[in-house]
């Protein structure tokens, strides 16, 4: 595909058609600027897939497998130490995209607390595929929340 512009839709369509026959895979599903209904042009792509917890380094080559086939990674960059257990992620830059267009890619595994899926906090999730509907979006506990905001800044 080379000296063609990828679109989102194209990236999000081959990573679902890749990850979703897995037998280990139970969610894909993007936050970020289209749960805020704020997407345009400099928007990256925030991507969640929810696997089993053996299964992460699993997933990291599906997913590059998928991204490669439609062109090159020019850029890879792992978080390193995640501030949530059970979380893993990379940033992915492909070649035959716009500089606007990175994939900011993490594995959850199906035991991590967090997924980044409170409304009130992370907006309306788009769930590309979410078998038997078993990832459910928590409520939002207020109490709990302004104690960790606490805990962690020190300042509330």
């Amino acid at each position: 595909m080379a000296n063609m512009t990828l679109r989102r839709e194209t990236i999000i369509q081959t990573l679902v058609d890749s990850l979703e026959p897995l037998d280990y895979t139970y969610a894909l599903y993007e936050g970020g600027a289209v749960a805020f209904g704020r997407i345009d042009d400099w928007s990256d792509i925030d991507l969640y897939l929810v696997v089993d917890d053996d299964k992460v380094d699993d997933a990291f080559a599906a997913v590059e497998r998928a991204l490669n086939s439609l062109s090159p990674i020019e850029k890879k960059y792992e978080v390193k130490l995640p501030q949530w257990p059970g979380l893993y992620q990379f940033f992915y830059r492909l070649r035959d995209t716009t500089e606007h267009l990175p994939i900011d890619f993490v594995v959850a595994t199906l035991s991590s607390k967090e997924k980044f899926l409170e409304p009130k906090t992370h907006g309306d999730i788009a769930f590309y595929f979410n078998k038997n509907g078993m990832i459910k979006a928590p409520q939002l506990d207020s109490d709990s929340l302004v104690r960790r905001l606490h805990d962690r800044s020190g300042f509330l």
